[in-house]
C-alpha cells in the first residue's frame, strides 16, 4: 500500500507544480483553457493521495504529527520529495 501510496504522492505533487504554472498562463496569458484539464487531474490525484493517505495512516499505525505532516506535504510546492524520503524509510 505504501508503494501505492508514493507513487500517488508524485504524481500529485508534480501535477501541482505544473497546475501552478497553467494558472501562471492562465492569469497572466490569457489562455482560459490551460487549466482545465490539469485542474482536473490534480483535483482526482490530491483526492486520492487523500484517500490512500487515510488508508496508510490508518492501517500503518502512523503517529498523528506525521499524518498531519503528510497531509501538508501535499500543499506545499516541492513537499512531496520530502513525503517521499519519508516513506522510503517507513517501507
Amino acid at each position: 500500500m505504501i508503494k501505492l501510496f508514493r507513487l500517488v504522492s508524485l504524481l500529485e505533487g508534480l501535477s501541482y507544480l505544473i497546475l501552478a504554472f497553467c494558472s501562471y498562463l492562465k492569469h497572466f496569458h490569457g489562455i482560459e483553457d490551460a487549466v482545465k484539464i490539469p485542474g482536473m487531474t490534480h483535483g482526482l490525484l490530491f483526492v486520492s493521495f487523500v484517500l490512500l493517505l487515510v488508508n496508510c495512516w490508518i492501517s500503518k499505525g502512523w503517529k498523528a504529527k506525521f499524518g498531519i505532516a503528510a497531509f501538508f506535504s501535499s500543499i506545499i510546492p516541492f513537499g512531496f520529495l520530502w513525503l517521499d524520503a519519508q516513506l522510503k524509510k517507513k517501507s
